[in-house]
């Protein structure tokens, strides 16, 4: 889910996330809003960013990691907001690599 969807994303992980096999989260808004709930979620979870994002700072990459146990964090090096768009290949990688580890568990 990219960034704003975070503003719908999140409440679904919180409400659903035992339905779920993982979440992808890309430069996610609202980490702050939810984290109460997001707190201790032990949801696999990717949070994958760019390096350079100028709209959702990494810092919210770091306090989503904090929150979920489960989770993993990617920094794509010299991307922005939109990591996958210049960084296509890293990123389809580690996205691939995740949901091929949540397959196996």
């Amino acid at each position: 889910m990219t960034s704003h969807c975070g503003s719908y994303s999140l409440p679904f992980v919180i409400n659903h996330g035992d339905k779920l096999a993982g979440f992808v989260a890309i430069a996610t808004v609202g980490i702050q809003r939810f984290q109460n709930q997001l707190e201790g979620i032990k949801l696999p979870t990717l949070a994958i960013w760019g390096s350079n994002d100028r709209i959702v700072p990494l810092a919210q990459a770091d306090l989503l990691v904090k929150l979920m146990p489960n989770s993993q964090k990617v920094i794509l090096t010299n991307a922005g907001h939109a990591c996958y768009m210049k960084e296509t290949e890293e990123f389809h990688e580690h996205f691939m690599k995740f949901i091929e580890s949540c397959r196996s568990e």
